[in-house]
């Protein structure tokens, strides 16, 4: 799930502030449970105050299901069937109403969480932490190839900082400072 997280963020600068991942839940739909209005029926995944800091939406497909169990974006006039290995990513807000189709010729099997804006654990969810040793890793090598992607340098210090190691953060910080550019980054590395 993390790794296709961290595919899709490459689509968007803003999904670099998503940083905190919803404690995953693990949910099995049998055919013979169709009439649960509360799993089955029309909703966005932002829908209150407490979950308004959701900004991506994520579901993993664990099985196969023949019939039924499709994940229908009525909005969009899209169904994603439920196939084994399938993660799917969507923004949480009102734009992306769905319904979760009941199963219909087996079980469903789903991990399901979101990710949210990284708030400093003030969330009112239990949240953990993305893999951020594993990113600062990627950046760490992005960097060694090309040492003048002031892109890598200044995520680098957003990662060191992130995960509280302050140190390294100001030291990558300081050397984007250094690169110039974008003044937006610079003003941030500062």
């Amino acid at each position: 799930m993390r790794e296709c997280f961290a595919d899709y963020c490459g689509t968007s600068r803003t999904l670099n502030f998503c940083t905190r991942l919803e404690a995953p839940n693990v949910v099995r739909y049998e055919p013979s449970t169709p009439d649960r209005p509360e799993w089955f029926h029309e909703h966005a995944d932002a829908w209150s105050i407490a979950s308004a800091t959701r900004q991506v939406s994520v579901v993993a497909y664990l099985n196969d299901v023949a019939e039924g169990g499709e994940t229908v974006f009525t909005g969009f006039d899209f169904s994603q069937r439920c196939e084994k290995g399938t993660v799917l990513f969507f923004p949480s807000n009102y734009l992306y109403h769905h319904i979760a189709r009941p199963p219909e010729s087996g079980s469903k099997i789903v991990v399901v969480s979101w990710i949210h804006f990284g708030n400093g654990g003030e969330s009112t969810y239990v949240t953990v932490p993305l893999d951020l040793h594993r990113d600062r890793d990627f950046l760490l090598a992005e960097v060694a190839r090309n040492p003048s992607d002031v892109k890598s340098v200044f995520d680098l210090g957003q990662s060191y900082f992130d995960s509280g190691d302050f140190a390294n953060a100001r030291k990558w910080y300081a050397r984007r400072a250094e690169m110039g550019g974008s003044a937006e980054e610079v003003y941030y590395s500062l």
